[in-house]
């Protein structure tokens, strides 16, 4: 066994982050019209959006996956020389520009805010270049005239909001003696004082019960922000421009924060030659591509890290939020990892790089058990164990020998409408998986064989794939459930999924899906547990969703939804799990959810849902946590048990 970390004395605490509690993080590309915004998005992510000499260019924010580059990620890899490698990713919205005025409509002020406000961090693109033959909104260049527009417009929709904020607890106020309705009125004038003052909410010191209070709001200046600078590319050779040390002096006024010069022209150029090609021209002109640099920041200012594990089957990089403890970390990889963790055995990347070996890590006595509390940092190699129950029984597996699917297996499950007992799988679904594996364009971990019948228990199991057609799944008639999470799929789910006839489980989670919900979602009526979460689905809820009579547990979170809550959801009884946070619907929360009585879980945060509470809800439904903060909800009851801030729990 290894052994236990040394005890020593707790470091300093850290200054708590402002910004959602996720491993799924976003930042945005924002700045004035014609800045570069599109071409740097085009060639960070190599996609071909439209990147024309006009404003308003892009509308619907354009989204996209980087890799993040890393030495150490790269060294892992060729040491255990794994069948799969995953690094890390960041991912990247291209946003509208804004112009002045935004904050009352002017543009596509009120769409680019929202666009704003659905991120976590803000790449500020400042135009740093003179060309007649490319519009500037203004007529003229100058960089900091068009910062003090960008900051001065996001704090102005920051205040707007407060002051609906404080009018609204006002009048709650009136009603009751909350307390903590006056603790959120005092913060709330604080905050208001200080945007006024032209102070950004993040360069503010808060308290960590303040914090608490101010992620529900999503402020857009509380986004951290790197700027970058774009020049030509005469500029950038010569590390050399007559705008830079004006950016530069208003950037240490205002808080600070990272710079970075860069040179679209340049990048676009590189992204176009062949690698080789690339490197001589920076080797003879003296000069190097900044996209590693601005990829690593802007990972790094949205408060994400990575943890490894590693092994001849695969290296993975686990991007995690800073400052998340072991059996939260843990529970990334799987929420059984959480639920039974028992420690994380951590070995540094330094250590290992150092010694060469694991056996030489822990001869070394550099191989340690962590516990609960233990905060893992970016860059840790570790190695969970953890108890799942089994038929009465406590199971103790590592993460190494968990019965997962293998990289490279596709493992069907199926089963009769009339059994669970595993048959022969019809020549129709046969020929759709054979299609299936034909029309993989991308395939990183090597998808090779077909293992056709297993116990209808396991899942289908598809690893880190892109760009597959899923419409081939629908001829899949005796599927039982499909998992095909935590990959790079882009698209949108297939129309016919009323063939789904078998389907109980469908968990397409942290992709890449875009476009709306198709009304054929509501024909599976078998399916009991439906994830959709992490993706870039829009616009609304189709009432037909009303039809997934036997449906469990439903996920639609972090997504990009919108609209009313359809009063539909109210005729699925046999909910139990209901997930629609950080989206963006409006309007009130529907009549009936407070009847559903299976309902134990209810999570509706982050979204942009108005209107009075009705105290009758928490009197009337069976849900043991009910999470409605960061909306804009009013007239919450006196409670000790019900926090603004923080989910309810009732």
């Amino acid at each position: 066994m290894p052994p236990k970390a040394a005890k020593s004395k707790e470091a300093p605490a850290e200054r708590p982050i402002l910004g959602r509690f996720s491993s799924h993080l976003k930042i945005g590309i924002v700045g004035l019209p014609n800045v570069g915004k599109s071409t740097l998005f085009n060639t960070l992510t190599k996609l071909s959006i439209p990147a024309e000499n006009f404003p308003f260019c892009t509308i619907e924010p354009n989204e996209a996956r980087v890799n993040v580059p890393d030495e150490r990620f790269e060294w892992l890899c060729q040491l255990y020389k794994p069948k799969s490698e995953i690094s890390a990713f960041l991912e990247i919205h291209d946003i509208a520009g804004l112009v002045r005025g935004a904050h009352e409509g002017q543009g596509l002020g009120n769409s680019f805010l929202s666009h704003i406000r659905a991120v976590d961090g803000i790449f500020h693109v400042l135009r740093a270049f003179e060309d007649p033959d490319i519009i500037h909104v203004d007529d003229s260049i100058d960089p900091v005239r068009d910062l003090e527009v960008i900051s001065a417009e996001l704090r102005l929709k920051d205040i707007e909001f407060m002051e609906r904020r404080i009018e609204d607890l006002e009048k709650s106020m009136k009603r009751s003696n909350d307390k903590q309705l006056k603790i959120e009125h005092e913060l709330c004038l604080r905050v208001k004082a200080s945007l006024e003052e032209g102070k950004d909410a993040r360069l503010v010191e808060w308290k960590a019960a303040d914090v608490e209070i101010l992620n529900t709001f999503q402020l857009l200046t509380a986004k951290p922000v790197v700027y970058l600078v774009n020049m030509n590319e005469k500029d950038y050779q010569r590390k050399k421009n007559k705008f830079l040390p004006k950016i530069h002096a208003w950037v240490q006024e205002h808080g600070g924060e990272t710079i970075i010069p860069f040179s679209c022209v340049l990048e676009r150029n590189l992204a176009d030659m062949s690698p080789d090609e690339a490197a001589k021209y920076c080797e003879e002109n003296k000069v190097q591509s900044a996209l590693s640099k601005i990829i690593k920041t802007g990972f790094a200012a949205i408060n994400l890290i990575y943890f490894f594990t590693a092994g001849p089957d695969e290296v993975k990089c686990w991007q995690i939020r800073r400052q998340t403890k072991a059996p939260q970390a843990a529970g990334t990889i799987h929420t059984d990892f959480e639920k039974g963790f028992i420690c994380a055995e951590v070995m540094k990347f330094e250590d290992l790089k150092e010694l060469g070996s694991e056996s030489a890590v822990k001869a070394a006595g550099k191989y340690r058990q962590e516990g609960k509390t233990y905060i893992v940092q970016d860059g840790d190699i570790i190695f969970f164990k953890f108890n799942v129950s089994s038929g009465g029984r406590n199971l103790r597996i590592p993460f190494t020998s968990f019965p997962f699917l293998p990289p490279g297996a596709f493992v069907p499950s199926w089963t009769t409408e009339k059994s669970e007992k595993s048959a022969f799988l019809p020549s129709r679904d046969i020929l759709a998986l054979l299609e299936f594996k034909k029309g993989i364009k991308h395939d990183p971990t090597g998808l090779c064989s077909i293992h056709g019948m297993t116990s209808p228990l396991l899942p289908m199991g598809v690893l880190h794939l892109a760009d597959v057609d899923l419409s081939v799944f629908t001829n899949l008639t005796m599927l039982v459930k499909l998992s095909i999470s935590n990959n790079s799929i882009t698209g949108k789910l297939p129309n016919k999924l009323s063939n789904f006839k078998s389907l109980e489980y469908l968990d397409v989670s942290v992709n890449m899906f875009s476009s709306s919900l198709p009304s054929d979602i509501g024909k599976l009526v078998s399916l009991k547990n439906l994830s959709l979460a992490g993706n870039n689905f829009s616009g609304s809820i189709p009432d037909t969703i009303s039809g997934l009579a036997s449906i469990r547990s439903l996920d639609m979170s972090s997504n990009s939804l919108s609209g009313p809550l359809p009063s539909s959801l109210t005729r699925l009884g046999g909910l139990v799990y209901l997930n629609l946070s950080l989206n963006g619907f409006t309007k009130s929360i529907p009549k009936g959810l407070e009847l559903m009585k299976q309902l134990d879980v209810l999570d509706l945060h982050g979204n942009m849902l108005d209107g009075k509470f009705d105290p009758e809800f928490l009197l009337q439904t069976t849900a043991s946590h009910v999470d409605l903060s960061g909306n804009l909800l009013t007239s919450f009851p006196k409670s000790s048990k019900i926090f603004w801030s923080v989910s309810l729990h009732l």
